[in-house]
């Protein structure tokens, strides 16, 4: 058998080039701070992102992207009722590139890389009806690995063809995320309350955790 036999067959450039991506995030957070706002550690989010496919040398081809992602989390009760409440919310905008490698015509390992804004709120209920807040604004980056899998150019068929433009797939990425931490010094909001707590230092809260994505993904 010639080495041209078991060559890794070529796979011709894909004209899908823009990718529609929408899914969910799972962060996982170990700091004892985290435990003010999450039961479990996690803080789940959503996740949406267009990208534009620039090919390079096949099978290799690289896509730039703009995405956000918004995550909340809510922890309940702790220390022992005298918090009634703690939230967590986050929106990420950011910037991202992939590198994808075509290993088949249906599946594809690949890499990103990214970075973005990240625009934090914590807020703490306590028994007696006050609130304790604190907002923060930073930069975070990203970098992960993962595989996707999708239908082939041409696969999907309609009476009038134009589902034949349409390309539909799945991502499955773990990575890390991480950017400096919060300083909790948080502060009432309302300003007339009972008991004045202003500029209460609860330590910091770690931002740099692991992460699973997995997105449901339209290419065209």
């Amino acid at each position: 058998m010639t080495d041209d036999a078991i060559s890794r067959p070529d796979f011709p450039p894909s004209p899908h080039h823009f990718t529609l991506s929408l899914g969910l995030d799972s962060a996982f957070y170990t700091g004892h701070s985290f435990d003010l706002f999450s039961g479990n550690n996690a803080l789940n989010s959503f996740n949406g992102s267009v990208g534009y496919t620039l090919y390079l040398a096949e099978p290799w081809s690289l896509v730039p992207e703009l995405g956000v992602t918004v995550g909340s989390v809510d922890a309940g009760s702790s220390f022992g009722g005298a918090l009634t409440n703690g939230s967590f919310k986050t929106v990420r905008p950011y910037a991202g590139v992939r590198v994808r490698y075509a290993l088949l015509s249906w599946l594809e390992p690949q890499v990103r890389l990214g970075v973005g804004v990240d625009r934090m709120k914590a807020t703490l209920e306590q028994s007696d009806g006050t609130s304790l807040e604190k907002s923060d604004v930073s930069w975070f980056g990203a970098v992960g690995a993962g595989v996707s899998v999708h239908t082939t150019p041409g696969a999907l068929t309609s009476r009038t063809g134009g589902l034949s433009s349409f390309m539909l797939g799945a991502t499955l990425e773990g990575g890390y995320s991480f950017g400096p931490a919060m300083d909790l010094d948080v502060t009432p909001v309302d300003e007339s309350s009972r008991v004045r707590t202003t500029n209460a230092s609860l330590g910091s809260l770690s931002r740099s955790a692991p992460y699973v994505r997995l997105t449901a993904d339209l290419r065209f």
